[in-house]
């Protein structure tokens, strides 16, 4: 998502293959409760929901959006300093193609339908097809054919040099959030508490569009348990010259 202007995201929605000026309004509740964000800057609260974010002992990133043209969905659980689980779904050729992951520590398992791996693969999809069959291929992280699939970032947003402001305390899937702005047009929700949490990050609308170019929710706090597959349903990646 490159700009001329500095803006929150700085890089592609988590999860997918690598494939990812408003004016600040009142930030007081119309329901008269309290604001406990209210004496801190727009910058502090977004670093400090971030920050919040980070610590976390895990988190559920659920994405939507168009990358190149194309439609990504998914979602990541992950466990930081362990791992993650999850899938990614692209549309293609109004089909959908799907991928399963799961990562721990630097190995990544991930198993795609055949629409996948004509997306990873290319031209050699129907052999990889033929070769892996159901089973999980077990690669490396940073193997480059992945284009970032499994990496469980959750770090897409950045703080440094980025210029927000406060909109709304507005009602968000039962909870009350603070609206964060910056001047591209990208909006964060973080949860109107004195721990301010990230609820949701909207991407700015594309042109001619009014649905946010990306979405994302993030759930703290849900269990994540990484288990890899059993070894006769695992199949190497350099054993077929993958």
């Amino acid at each position: 998502m490159a700009s001329r202007r500095r803006r929150l995201v700085s890089a592609a929605t988590a999860g997918a293959l690598g494939v990812c000026c408003l004016t600040a309004v009142g930030c007081g509740s119309s329901s008269g409760v309290p604001d406990p964000l209210a004496s801190q800057s727009a910058e502090t609260v977004m670093a400090e929901a971030i920050a919040n974010l980070k610590a976390a002992p895990s988190v559920t990133v659920n994405t939507t959006g168009i990358d190149s043209g194309q439609y990504i969905s998914g979602y990541m659980r992950v466990d930081p300093g362990e791992g993650c689980t999850g899938t990614t779904t692209v549309e293609t050729l109004s089909a959908w193609a799907t991928a399963t992951y799961i990562t721990i520590g630097q190995t990544v398992y991930f198993k795609p339908d055949s629409l996948m791996w004509e997306v990873l693969a290319g031209s050699g999809a129907a052999t990889l097809t033929r070769q892996v069959g159901s089973r999980y291929v077990k690669v490396p992280v940073s193997d480059d054919h992945l284009y970032g699939l499994g990496t469980c970032l959750i770090d897409g947003l950045q703080t440094s040099g980025v210029s927000v402001t406060k909109g709304q305390v507005t009602m968000l899937n039962g909870v009350r959030a603070l609206q964060l702005k910056d001047p591209g047009g990208d909006v964060i929700f973080v949860t109107d508490t004195s721990k301010p949490e990230l609820i949701q990050f909207d991407a700015a609308a594309a042109p001619g569009t009014t649905d946010p170019a990306d979405e994302a929710t993030y759930t703290i706090g849900a269990s994540v348990r990484l288990t890899p597959p059993p070894a006769s349903q695992v199949v190497s990646g350099t054993s077929i010259h993958f």
